[in-house]
């Protein structure tokens, strides 16, 4: 048996451990990789936290990126040192606009 309240200790421990969120512009990350493949930025990330979901988030303004087509992003740990999860998206971040990116990593049961 696993407690609400274990899975909202770990969510938040989760939480303050990941520091950083990087995106790349080429292959997706691999469960072997401390760092995202092909990356083209790691910012810190903004945390916010809904229950057991924790969601990083960064901010791309109207002059960073323009012309990169992104295709993976990865979320970072251990003093912005390892890439602890990461998937793939692909999006052109074109001029003129911003986009947010956003990482949900689910604390549950299974």
């Amino acid at each position: 048996m696993v407690s609400d309240k274990l899975l909202t200790f770990v969510a938040l421990e989760l939480s303050a451990e990941i520091t950083h969120l990087g995106v790349g512009d080429g292959a997706a990350p691999d469960v072997d990789d401390v760092l995202l493949p092909d990356e083209v930025l790691r910012k810190t990330a903004n945390s916010y936290l809904d229950g057991v979901e924790v969601i990083k988030e960064i901010y791309l303004d109207e002059t960073e990126l323009n012309g990169t087509t992104l295709k993976s992003a990865g979320v970072y740990g251990n003093g912005n040192t390892e890439m602890y999860a990461g998937g793939t998206f692909e999006v052109l971040k074109q001029a003129g606009e911003s986009l947010t990116i956003s990482v949900e990593i689910t604390v549950g049961r299974e």
